[in-house]
């Protein structure tokens, strides 16, 4: 059942917050409290993980949240920072501009000679003619209104240049009636490009193409060689009268028998689709219906012009409705477009409808205005619209004018006007009815081809030297009026002065140069004057001077382009003034897009691969110097920027980026200038960042990853998305996040810096508030943690939310999570260590009371007190809730516990992916799980690398085992007494006794981890008694161990007998008593728990009746298979009894009873020696040196408490708990292996449990206990003796010999273990004590090389001392505590390294191939003391 009030908001400021607790401890205690499960034997994980998930209050909030320093540093210019260097790009349009306006007007500056000079009557008659002739340069006809503003802006030029009325009045007759004269010079011109190919003395190409061109604009002459009319009616008004004569008002045509086919009409009123007008003979019927109707009241009518040609309809067209009234005239005022037609049998028929249509059109606009129709008629005429439906109301009245018969107005100044009479449809041949009259204004413009009146006059010009410079003079005059129409007479001109075509292309390029602007239609005209001159120049048709003159304009021409182009860009003040958007941007795309064709023209003889490349070199020229000029306005001092305006900067070119966009992307796409202008702006903000951050470094007191660098982080992260978003993510390259990622790591590091400060001081203060009895946390719910476990983990979490935003995105997530998840390793190994450390310190107390008690009693009576205090259980219940936890925290935490980039991004697609959910109950998983303490494998290359995870599960599983393996020890040893009682006495009251007394011990034992151990970890502690119990038996059983001291020596065993066949019965009872013990009835431990408990006991004990043969043979096999395990290991350790049970050694323990057996005795005697030698290479592998003899083998307890063998061989002390009592899967981590020649002191001492012990000292001030040689069931005088022999084997060894002077020997027997209650998480100690340390004491033959004081890292502690480079080895010693050695021989596979941390500082990484640490991390070292240091030590390695 579960408790729950909800999930706590530690954000929130509730009343009843308690102020006084430290960061909200009683706020966490009653939300883990609501949390834990009330059932007794359900250690669910589920609950354990809701603990600390809904426990996430405010501790470690706010670590990695960004805040700026109240000095805003950012803010300020970067002191010892040089402005980055940009190439100086002049991007000047005005002083371009005028350069190339005063080049232009060189041209314009003879004032001697007037204009109206330059040009004869004749000569204007010439440019008449060739500007008004229908046969255009492009071969176009003009229209009536395109001839009729020609001519008024030619006469407007005219009077512009002085000519006279009557000589510009001529000019135009002239012109209007000079056709051929245009086509005999298009025939000259082709003549003569004929006679040049055929003489093939000029480029062959260019002349085909000039020519090609000149004969396609002599077919378009030829095939227009016909003579056209062009015409506009206009149906001013209409007056109704009723008459039987027609009066004769202007010429008509006959009417045709026939009505013309209608091929629909346009009008712009609404008609029935379903009616339509069928002309017929008896159509008089409609005509006396229409009469009776207008007589009768006032009707809507329509006017209906339709252009005809022997009964053909050509077009038509149709006013809108007007109302008709008999008395007055009606205004219509409605006028065709323009017709253009030829003047054979052809007409204009005028018909007038009556009736309403269903739906009236609007009045038709005009958008061509005819200036002479308006003026003539008096006011603005409507234009009548074009119709393609039949109109359905009925004929009142037409009439028909004959274009032959109508006068021409070309040379008039007024349309004509026309005054027709509107005739009824009549009968056969009966008088028509005039119906009414209209006045009509018509205007028929006639272009003649007649060569007969072609006069070429020769009077013309005064020959001027220089032809040019008088054409750039008529066409600035032609532009000055806005007669734009009339450049066409410029050619002529310069042909009749004897000039080359292209002159007028280079005179009207000079008088555009003087009018500069920017716009699409100016740009394609000075292209094509450019091109025309260019095609010219090729194939030489112009002088040298023209051709200089050119040059010299073009030149200035392309560095005005070439310029806007560098500046087409919009300039940062523009888009901060929001006065350009996007469709500005694509407005200027269209200008850039003409500009580059004509630039390349002004670049002549270059190469398509060469014009792409300068192209890009502008882009890039631009693109540098827009970025200059957003720097510039965001430091107007032109000093050194600050990083606001540097992040200022960056989000202001990303919004330019939609701008820039529609305008790079106007260059060809080979030249890529989206991509290089944006390549260019990322490379011109890497480097200036790259400058910045240099000098950052460089302050006294750089800045960590505060709110200034997460605006920059957050800027350039938004330019690379927008980059991305527009398919341009190669740009981004120079700032990508691994480049800007490994510029903000230093600040990084420097959060991480004193993140891990704040964390260490936290765990300080949680460890010391709970150094004396933690309390658990919820015991009626059986949560027996304390909760400072809860909170541990809550602080964890909450650095991982912190960070996870700024700190574990893109490339730093995998540097950034290494350093996260090696922090939260130190945090929890250093919680878990101080826990391990006290609960060990208390079973050595523990046992030092028991030896009293003991000692002072006169019998030993069992007690009703538990060995250990309440508080140890409460600690072992941390360590084993943090193993428990520490798998779903994970989970939920994966960037902290990742290996490599690759693994890191399938976490981050993982978590993407699906969300993280709650941890399922694991109240169904198998329940040997429960029992049974479970192995990580460790991969052999994570030691060397910054990989946690299996590494922090390995240290908290080993801290458990350990702990509950200390405590099994400490309960075995308490129950030895009682158990060789039972066994080996042959009294039955006594066994008896000692049998209830072995259980009253138990029973105490299992009733006070009841009441206050975790319920996973009292299944652990029971599984690991009831082994305890079982290894007590096993003893007896075995008798005496093969380590038994010196190698070789034939001393007489002076340990308990061995076991009788009747004893041998009682061990077997005693098991089966301890087991139901156990079962309880399957109320306790689960009987298959107990069967693999007991498996090794019930083995041995029929090991005891086995034949010698059959011992023997199985001797064999299992020395077989542990040589096979020894090379399949390749060098690591091997765990003997995973090879099944028994081993090697057992079985020769068994056969060396068989005193009276002399096989067996045998085989002892020739094995002895070769199987101590292969136990103790399965237990060190690589760690020892095979050549070494083992010179001596004890069996004794390390300063934990675990029963373990100790080797002497010629050069190393080593020792294992391997293979021994408790044995459990992280014993591994207690193998100690030392040179000889490094021990600084030895020394005899009274062990804590009250056995003789000793002590040995390193150089490097580690020191280790060992007691209780000889192992269990024998007497303190055996213990004694065993240990002098280690002794003395250790100090007649030679390498002990050999070693330097150290501080005197203890000898004193009665010296004590002290108890080591030093804190590991102190830091209190300063540096400055390191520098006055002395070196350490080298073996014989190791010189000293360099020394340097540094911190090392220790969990959350950072311990100050100086380390020593010598010849063979290098080492650490703290000020305070033990030290740290490290071989170069055991460095082999793997090297030192050196890894920058923060703005100054660097670290350097020791491997350490056989520690629990994979390694050594020295900090505290400037990267210049760090790489001094490196170097001495990477050539001491190599040497």
């Amino acid at each position: 059942m579960m408790h729950s009030r909800g999930r706590v908001d530690y954000y929130s400021t509730d009343d009843d917050a308690d102020d006084d607790a430290p960061y909200g401890a009683r706020r966490a205690q009653r939300c883990v409290r609501a949390c834990v499960s009330r059932a007794h034997e359900s250690d669910d994980v589920a609950h354990a993980v809701r603990a600390w998930r809904e426990s996430t209050g405010t501790f470690a909030r706010g670590f990695f949240e960004p805040t700026t320093s109240a000095h805003a540093w950012h803010t300020r210019a970067v002191e010892g920072y040089e402005p980055v260097a940009c190439e100086s790009v002049n991007i000047n349009h005005d002083e371009c501009t005028r350069a190339l306006e005063a080049r232009a007007r060189v041209m314009l500056d003879d004032k001697d000679t007037p204009a109206k000079a330059l040009v004869s009557s004749g000569t204007y008659r010439a440019l008449a003619r060739s500007r008004l002739s229908p046969t255009t340069i492009d071969g176009a006809v003009p229209s009536v209104a395109s001839l009729c503003a020609r001519l008024t802006a030619f006469k407007a030029l005219s009077r512009t240049l002085g000519i006279d009325p009557k000589d510009c009045a001529q000019a135009i007759e002239f012109a209007l009636d000079a056709n051929a004269g245009l086509r005999r010079e298009y025939e000259a011109r082709v003549a003569a490009l004929e006679a040049h190919v055929e003489a093939a003395d000029d480029d062959i190409d260019a002349l085909n193409a000039v020519l090609n061109q000149d004969m396609a604009l002599l077919r378009v002459i030829d095939a227009q060689s016909a003579r056209r009319i062009a015409l506009r009616a206009c149906v001013a008004e209409m007056t109704t009268v009723r008459t039987t004569k027609t009066p004769t008002l202007a010429p008509a045509l006959k009417r045709q028998s026939t009505a013309p086919k209608q091929r629909g009409c346009l009008s712009c009123c609404t008609v029935d689709d379903n009616t339509s007008v069928e002309y017929e003979d008896n159509d008089s019927a409609y005509a006396t219906e229409a009469a009776r109707s207008v007589s009768g009241c006032d009707e809507s009518m329509h006017c209906v012009v339709r252009l005809v040609r022997e009964g053909e309809e050509l077009d038509a067209f149709t006013s809108t409705s007007r109302k008709i009234s008999m008395t007055s005239p009606t205004r219509w005022d409605v006028m065709t477009p323009n017709i253009v037609c030829a003047p054979e049998n052809m007409g204009l028929e005028i018909s007038f409808y009556t009736g309403t249509s269903e739906a009236e059109a609007e009045e038709a606009v005009s958008d061509e205005r005819d200036e002479r129709m308006d003026a003539a008629v008096g006011r603005r005429c409507a234009l009548m619209a074009n119709r393609d439906v039949d109109i359905g109301c009925r004929l009142l009245g037409r009439t028909f004018i004959a274009i032959s018969d109508l006068a021409e107005t070309t040379r008039r100044d007024s349309p004509l006007s026309v005054t027709v009479s509107i005739e009824e449809p009549g009968r056969g041949d009966a008088a028509a009815t005039v119906f009414g009259t209209a006045t009509v204004y018509v205007d028929k413009f006639t272009e003649t081809f007649d060569d007969a009146e072609y006069v070429l006059n020769n009077t013309a010009i005064a020959m001027d030297n220089d032809v040019l410079k008088s054409t750039v003079r008529l066409v600035s005059a032609i532009y000055a009026v806005g007669a734009l129409d009339l450049m066409n007479v410029v050619p002529s001109f310069v042909a009749q002065r004897g000039g080359c075509r292209a002159v007028a292309s280079i005179a009207e390029a000079f008088t555009l140069c003087v009018h500069w602007r920017w716009d699409v239609d100016y740009l394609t005209r000075l292209r094509r004057c450019m091109t025309e001159t260019v095609t010219a120049i090729s194939v030489n048709r112009l002088k040298a001077t023209d051709v200089r003159e050119y040059q010299e304009l073009n030149a200035l021409i392309s560095e005005k382009l070439e310029r806007k182009l560098m500046d087409c860009l919009p300039s940062a003040m523009d888009v901060e003034s929001e006065a350009v958007d996007v469709v500005d941007s694509e407005a200027q795309g269209d200008i850039v897009r003409t500009l580059i064709p004509l630039f390349a023209l002004t670049l002549e003889n270059i190469s398509g691969m060469s014009f792409i490349l300068r192209l890009k070199k502008i882009v890039r020229q631009g693109a540098r110097a827009r970025c200059v000029e957003c720097l510039a306005r965001e430091n107007p001092t032109l000093g050194a920027p600050s990083l606001a305006n540097v992040t200022r900067m960056i989000q202001k070119s990303t919004a330019r980026l939609a701008l820039d966009a529609p305008i790079l992307r106007a260059f060809p796409e080979e030249v890529e200038a989206f991509i290089e202008a944006t390549s260019t702006t990322t490379q011109f903000i890497s480097t200036l960042i790259e400058g910045m951050f240099d000098a950052i470094e460089k302050l006294s007191h750089p800045p960590a990853y505060d709110g200034a660098m997460v605006a920059l982080d957050e800027a350039l992260s938004a330019h690379r998305g927008a980059l991305r978003s527009m398919n341009v993510t190669i740009s981004s390259r120079a700032i990508s996040s691994h480049i800007i990622d490994r510029m903000l790591q230093p600040a990084l590091d420097e959060t991480l810096a004193s993140v891990q400060k704040t964390l260490l001081t936290w765990m300080q203060s949680e460890l010391a508030a709970e150094k004396s009895s933690p309390k658990p946390l919820n015991p009626a719910h059986f949560s027996m943690h304390s909760a400072s476990c809860v909170r541990v983990f809550c602080v964890l979490r909450n650095i991982e939310r912190s960070a996870k935003k700024h700190m574990l995105t893109g490339a730093r997530a995998v540097l950034n999570a290494t350093n996260l998840g090696r922090m939260c390793y130190e945090a929890l190994k250093t919680y878990v260590e101080t826990h391990e450390c006290t609960c060990l310190r208390a079973i050595k107390r523990s046992r030092s009371l028991s030896f009293q008690k003991v000692r002072t009693q006169a019998s030993d009576v069992p007690s009703e007190v538990a060995l250990v205090p309440v508080d140890f259980y409460t600690r072992l219940s941390n360590i084993h809730q943090c193993v428990v936890v520490i798998t779903p925290f994970m989970d939920e935490t994966p960037l902290l516990w990742c290996a490599s980039k690759e693994e890191l991004e399938e976490k981050l697609a993982m978590e993407m992916q699906t969300s993280v959910e709650d941890t399922v109950d694991k109240d169904d998983e198998d329940e040997e799980m429960l029992y049974e303490d479970v192995e990580v494998p460790i991969r052999e290359t994570s030691r060397a690398s910054d990989f946690v995870g299996h590494s922090i599960v390995h240290v908290l599983r080993s801290a458990r085992a350990n702990v509950i393996a200390s405590l099994a020890e400490l309960i075995e040893e308490r129950i030895a007494s009682y158990v060789r009682s039972a066994v080996m006495d042959n009294d039955a009251g006594i066994r008896a006794v000692a049998t209830k007394a072995l259980f009253t011990v138990l029973n105490t034992e299992i009733k006070c981890m009841n009441d206050n151990l975790a319920p996973g970890a009292f299944r652990l502690a029971m599984s690991a008694m009831h082994k305890g119990v079982c290894d007590a038996v096993e003893q007896l059983i075995l008798h005496r161990p093969m380590e038994e001291g010196v190698s070789g020596a034939s001393e007489k065993w002076k340990g308990l007998d061995h076991l009788t066949e009747v004893q041998h019965s009682f061990a077997v009872d005693l098991t089966l008593q301890v087991k139901e013990f156990f079962h309880c009835n399957g109320a306790g431990t689960p009987e298959s728990i107990l069967k693999d408990g007991e498996a090794r006991l019930r083995r041995l004990l029929n090991l005891w009746y086995t034949p010698t043969v059959e011992a023997v043979r199985e001797f064999w096999q299992l020395k077989e298979t542990l040589s096979r395990a020894i090379v399949q290991a390749h060098g690591r350790q091997v765990r003997v009894r995973e090879l099944g049970g028994v081993s090697v050694q057992d079985i020769l323990r068994f056969l060396r009873q068989r005193v009276t057996d002399a096989n067996a005795a045998s085989l002892v005697r020739e094995q002895s020696e070769a199987i101590m030698k292969m136990n103790f290479s399965a237990l060190f592998g690589n760690q020892i040196d095979l050549s070494d003899g083992v010179l001596g083998a004890w069996v004794c307890r390390d300063g934990s408490g675990l029963l373990g063998r100790f080797f002497v061989t010629t050069s190393l002390l080593a020792f294992s708990t391997s293979g021994m009592s408790i044995d459990h899967p992280h014993d591994g981590r207690t193998a100690i292996v030392r040179e000889i020649r490094r021990i600084a002191n030895i020394a005899r001492i009274d062990a804590a449990d009250g056995t003789p012990g000793l002590r040995v000292a390193f150089d490097d001030r580690q020191s280790f206990t060992f007691s209780e040689f000889g192992g269990l069931h024998v007497s303190l005088q055996m213990h004694a003796r065993e240990r002098d022999s280690c002794v003395a084997v250790i100090r007649t060894n030679p390498k002990f010999l050999q070693r330097p002077s150290f501080t005197q020997d203890h000898l004193t027997m009665n010296n004590a273990d002290d108890d080591d209650d030093d804190d590991i998480t102190s830091t209190d100690i300063s540096p400055a004590l390191a520098q006055d340390l002395d070196p350490p004491t080298l073996p014989q033959g190791e010189r000293l090389i360099t020394s340097a004081v540094c911190k090392r890292v220790n969990g959350c502690a950072r311990i100050a001392g100086k380390f020593t480079v010598a010849s063979e080895s290098c080492v650490f010693l703290p000020v305070k505590g033990a030290g740290q050695i490290v071989t170069y021989k055991s460095m082999r596979k793997s090297q030192p390294q050196l890894q920058n941390y923060g703005w100054k500082n660097a670290d350097i990484i020791i491997p350490l191939a056989y520690e629990d640490e994979s390694t050594m991390r020295l900090t505290a070292l400037t990267r210049i003391q760090a790489k001094i240091l490196f170097d001495e030590l990477m050539r001491a390695i190599e040497s």
